[in-house]
């Protein structure tokens, strides 16, 4: 891995803009806080980063042959303005008549490869803009690779001076927030805050849902590990892969009934056929439903008569994300 000297980086973006479910503001800003003051952290690879790094090569000389370029590592870039900002580049496209171009690579699973819109995301795009800022190269490329489905995509990105003013003033506003020792805002989430270094400091400086918090580290310690055959690893990917395919019909579905609906030219019927293809039925109706808690406060006694449990058991299986690693 390439070791940066800068303090905030291409891959701080994500957390300082708060731009995915997962990412946090202050949770970096801890971070970058006790880099600041010299704090030695133990650095944690996780498995999702080391297959990152593991296939970076790999998909850098897919993309080299697929498109025709010549490519270039290079060393940690700091911006010529700003000492405490920087970014590692990927790679540099070189022997071009329009200067190098950026390159920033992405070796995502295939679960998280199939569920990108377009094959990336606001974080990536956020990152190279970043990397335009500070290197002053005015193209390049996202390279995203999936080593499992051995699919690449190459995304063509130019400058956009718009987010790079706005990166500017953020990560500067970020930076002299750190320096003066402004902790900033946050809101508890517990898909962002359940496995975080900093989740005691946090609800120390005021987060909201500490205690829940703590409920929440009590219940982890309880968690068994195991190391996972390679069927099982097939199974969870193939598990993730159907419940996206199936999310994204559903999404589909509506939208197109949706469409369908406004494409009709008699509205008023509520019953319609479409010659040779298809009946539509237009139905109104109000949905019940028997609210059990007030119920049972009110009468507890009747609630206890005719109440009646049973053992169910119910499989939940939810992705690890690189921050609960």
């Amino acid at each position: 891995m390439k070791e940066r000297k800068h303090l905030i980086g291409g891959s701080d973006i994500g957390d300082i803009l708060e731009l995915e479910p997962y990412n946090c503001r202050r949770r970096k800003w801890y971070e970058l806080k006790e880099k600041l003051e010299g704090v030695e952290r133990e650095k944690v690879i996780s498995p999702h980063m080391k297959r990152g790094i593991a296939l970076e090569e790999v998909a850098a000389k897919e993309f080299a042959q697929s498109y025709g370029y010549r490519l270039r590592r290079v060393s940690p870039v700091t911006h010529p303005k700003y000492p405490f900002i920087g970014v590692s580049p990927d790679r540099y496209i070189v022997g071009k008549k329009d200067g190098p171009g950026y390159v920033e690579i992405k070796c995502p699973s295939r679960h998280v490869f199939l569920s990108m819109p377009d094959r990336t995301s606001l974080n990536v795009q956020a990152q190279v803009q970043h990397g335009f800022w500070v290197t002053g190269k005015v193209w390049g490329y996202i390279v995203v690779f999936c080593a499992d489905l051995w699919d690449l995509a190459a995304i063509p990105v130019l400058p956009n001076k718009h987010i790079i003013d706005y990166l500017e003033e953020v990560e500067v506003l970020f930076y002299e927030s750190l320096q003066s020792g402004e902790v900033p805002s946050a809101d508890a989430e517990e898909k962002k805050c359940r496995f975080c270094p900093y989740k005691v400091k946090c609800a120390a400086d005021g987060v909201e849902r500490a205690k829940a918090l703590q409920l929440e580290i009590e219940r982890e310690k309880t968690m068994c590990k195991i190391s996972p055959s390679e069927n099982l690893l097939f199974l969870l990917d193939s598990y993730f892969d159907l419940k996206n395919i199936k999310e994204e019909t559903e999404r589909g579905l509506e939208k197109i009934k949706g469409e369908i609906l406004e494409e009709l030219p008699i509205k008023e019927h509520k019953k319609i056929e479409v010659e040779g293809k298809a009946r539509i039925i237009l139905s109104e109706y109000e949905r019940s439903s028997f609210d059990l808690a007030t119920f049972r406060q009110k009468y507890p006694d009747i609630y206890k008569k005719f109440i009646y449990k049973k053992p169910v058991q119910r499989l939940s299986i939810n992705p690890i994300t690189e921050v609960q690693k």
